[in-house]
């Protein structure tokens, strides 16, 4: 379920994951964004 719609009017998704390395952690993936007008709202039951 969207809970959000950006201030520009966009969903944005993202996929990716972090890895472990020595004293730091790294995060690496894609986002994109979904224009308002491609989300169609839910029905709340």
């Amino acid at each position: 379920m969207v809970r959000e719609i950006d201030p520009h009017g966009y969903l944005w998704v993202g996929f990716g994951g972090t890895s472990d390395h020595a004293d730091a952690a790294r995060y690496s993936g894609h986002s994109f964004g979904i224009p308002r007008g491609c989300v169609q709202p839910a029905q709340e039951e």
